[in-house]
């Protein structure tokens, strides 16, 4: 199974916020209904950044937002700052 995490901030709410969130939950929709991936589980999760402090430190996360993608629970890769929806369901494929 892949996991595709999205490391946020309670502080989220200003412009760029909102469009990650929109293109993370587009990506996620997107995946979910109508993708033919060669991977048939795909979980979508957000995480919040000061509520997650070991896993923050674990993963080096120094921007965001920034989004983790792990393959049978362990990091393949991660990627600071906005992603297009595009993009996520690309490096999901790749992985």
């Amino acid at each position: 199974m892949v996991e595709v995490i999205q490391v946020v901030d309670t502080q989220f709410e200003n412009r760029i916020g909102k469009i990650y969130q929109s293109i993370f939950s587009r990506a996620s929709q997107y995946h979910n209904k109508n993708y033919e991936s060669k991977y048939k589980e795909v979980l979508f999760k957000d995480l919040i950044f000061h509520k997650n402090k070991k896993f923050i430190d674990k993963f080096n996360i120094t921007i965001l937002p920034s989004t983790l993608f792990f393959k049978d629970n362990k990091l393949v890769f991660k990627k600071e700052g906005i992603i297009a929806t595009k993009d996520l369901l690309q490096i999901i494929e790749e992985i």
